[in-house]
């Protein structure tokens, strides 16, 4: 993998609030209560994982955050509480959200009024413990590593930016709308 080289004021914001994990290894399907992750290896901002059964993000036509809820409980008992977001690159592909999704967002928690969803924590599902997380407001999953651009020069780069960056608004832009002349809300924004 690619050096993701950033500008020097980016660098530290990147890297405080947006984490990279790369998933590797399926054994098969397994209920979840028997879903496991492990550490592998870490390299600078990449933590290598292994899951132990499928990924997908559709059981029996229901989404099941259950592999984001297990690996952010691995990561964050071994590197903390410490990003608001882990951004999930794979190098297998698995059923996602929709047939057209090229990733998508797993909201953790909300603390913000306004933005047109209520507030709700379901940290607790995500941390090691079972308590309450201060920092992880959600994961990102970007599929299939080879399915995306990651070297910065590569005109392809801005699109996986962009997905990237659609997937991240999911958590304050992607609910906003606003009261109407008729009095109706409407998500018509101009």
């Amino acid at each position: 993998m690619k050096n993701l080289l950033l500008p020097a004021g980016c660098q530290s914001w990147f890297r405080s609030c947006l984490l990279c994990l790369v998933l590797v290894g399926m054994i098969g399907s397994c209920p979840s209560w028997a879903f496991t992750v492990d550490t592998l290896e870490v390299h600078d901002d990449v933590t290598v994982l292994e899951v132990s059964c499928l990924y997908d993000s559709m059981v029996n036509d229901q989404v099941d955050n259950t592999p984001q809820r297990e690996v952010a409980k691995e990561f964050i008992r071994t590197h903390g509480d410490q990003h608001d977001f882990l951004v999930v690159f794979t190098n297998f592909d698995f059923l996602m959200p929709s047939p057209s999704a090229r990733a998508f967002f797993t909201p953790v928690r909300n603390d913000v009024d306004g933005i047109g969803i209520p507030r709700f924590d379901y940290s607790p599902a995500f941390s090691p413990t079972g308590t309450p997380l201060d920092r992880l407001q959600g994961v990102i999953d970007m599929a299939n590593l080879n399915s995306h651009q990651l070297q910065p020069t590569d005109p392809g780069f801005e699109e996986t930016l962009q997905i990237l960056t659609h997937e991240l608004m999911h958590r304050w832009g992607a609910y906003v709308g606003y009261q109407g002349h008729d009095g109706e809300r409407s998500e018509r924004l101009l």
